[in-house]
């Protein structure tokens, strides 16, 4: 799928690295991975700190994605016991307009979230003072 600009925003498929579209074509792994898929987390059902985009991929690589539409800081967050919750931070880099994540084995398959950094509450610190 592509944005009104005709830059690539969400993509499903099987056994691939790259996509063309419109003579257009993006890598988005090193080699070709079973299954893929990304797409933004539509607006009607985001939340506060939550995911801003979905992904799943089965394999082992870098995956790439074009970060149209993320903001300049975000954290990948692989998906925690029970679905949708928090688990783990994955290691990921945001630079030049691509989100690269190295996928593992234990990540294949896995959903992962793209969010914007959680930080610390600001009032944990003086509900402690206070005690």
């Amino acid at each position: 799928r592509v944005d009104s600009h005709a830059r690539l925003i969400a993509f499903a498929g099987n056994r691939a690295r790259q996509i063309a579209i419109d003579g257009r074509t993006t890598v988005f792994a090193d080699r070709d991975l079973a299954e893929v898929a990304w797409a933004p987390v539509p607006a009607v059902r985001r939340v506060p700190s939550g995911a801003i985009l979905q992904i799943i991929a089965q394999g082992a690589g870098e995956l790439r994605i074009p970060a149209v539409g993320l903001p300049a800081a975000v954290e990948v967050i692989a998906e925690g016991p029970t679905p949708g919750s928090r688990g783990a931070k994955v290691s990921s880099s945001l630079r030049e307009g691509v989100l690269a994540i190295q996928l593992t084995q234990e990540l294949s398959g896995k959903p992962l979230y793209v969010a914007a950094p959680t930080l610390p509450a600001a009032n944990s610190r003086a509900s402690i003072r206070q005690r």
